[in-house]
């Protein structure tokens, strides 16, 4: 079951949290009854106004989001609770949430305790920046997986998530293991535009590591090409955007611009914030 993201529904819950007016919110950006139409999800705004809209709300937009969520739970309210709040990078508020009493008495099946605990780790992560904890949790989130078997999109996000964990921590050798094993993986299975987040999160570590630039270019060449061979789009501004802080001069000026062009006809997000890690 995917939680495919509710724009409208995300807008309207931060509008209320911040105690705002629909006329308020929309002053100078748009008509109210186009901010009215975005809310109930009959209108889906372009990026540029779907960015002001954001900012206006001082929703993060600095984070990589999912192309689309993973169930924690058979209560679709719970499952749209974890998509709603991943999509609007409230991470302390997944976080509580999560660690509530009320989910976790209903979790049951080994891949909703999978799919928990890869939101708790990244959650974790967001809110506490607790490499240790955070790897814990991902580690739980494989617990039911064995290496040499699994493949499901979730578990090879988990894979290289902790393989990003392992990068902060300077741990080179498994970080690569994990970033080869989920690669590996994904190359044998249909695809799925969620995995081009394991392009972009091995390129980040190759970074954070100094690894050479043919090798981190060869990465992200990779990734660019799985995507546009599906003719997909998910993820391409992050992949160009960070080709553009690797090859400085004409390449990276180029890969800039073509960053900006993804990122204004669809939407995505670029995460500029790369200095962070």
């Amino acid at each position: 079951m995917r939680q495919n993201i509710k724009i409208g529904k995300l807008i309207s819950q931060a509008r209320k949290q911040k105690r705002l007016t629909q006329k308020e919110l929309c002053l100078n950006l748009c008509s109210q009854s186009m901010l009215s139409a975005i809310e109930n999800n009959q209108y889906r705004p372009n990026a540029e106004l779907f960015i002001a809209l954001c900012r206006r709300l001082s929703l993060d937009l600095n984070q990589i989001a999912l192309k689309y969520h993973y169930p924690i739970s058979k209560i679709n309210e719970f499952n749209q609770s974890v998509a709603d709040l991943c999509n609007a990078h409230h991470y302390e508020a997944l976080y509580n949430f999560l660690i509530s009493e009320s989910v976790i008495s209903q979790l049951e099946t080994r891949n909703e305790y999978r799919n928990y605990y890869y939101y708790l780790g990244c959650a974790t992560f967001h809110v506490k920046r607790d490499l240790q904890e955070t790897e814990q949790l991902l580690k739980l989130a494989l617990a039911e997986d064995k290496m040499n078997d699994s493949s499901e999109s979730l578990a090879l996000l988990a894979y290289a998530s902790l393989g990003f964990i392992y990068a902060l921590k300077r741990q080179l050798r498994d970080s690569q293991k994990l970033f080869e094993y989920a690669i590996t993986q994904i190359k044998s299975r249909p695809f799925d535009e969620n995995l081009a987040v394991i392009f972009y999160l091995k390129t980040l570590a190759q970074i954070i590591l100094n690894e050479n630039r043919a090798s981190i270019n060869g990465t992200i060449s990779e990734g660019i090409d799985l995507v546009t061979k599906h003719h997909a789009v998910h993820m391409l501004a992050n992949l160009y955007y960070l080709s553009s802080i690797v090859n400085k001069g004409d390449k990276g000026n180029d890969d800039l611009l073509r960053s900006e062009i993804f990122k204004d006809l669809y939407g995505e997000v670029i995460n500029t914030k790369i200095s962070e890690y």
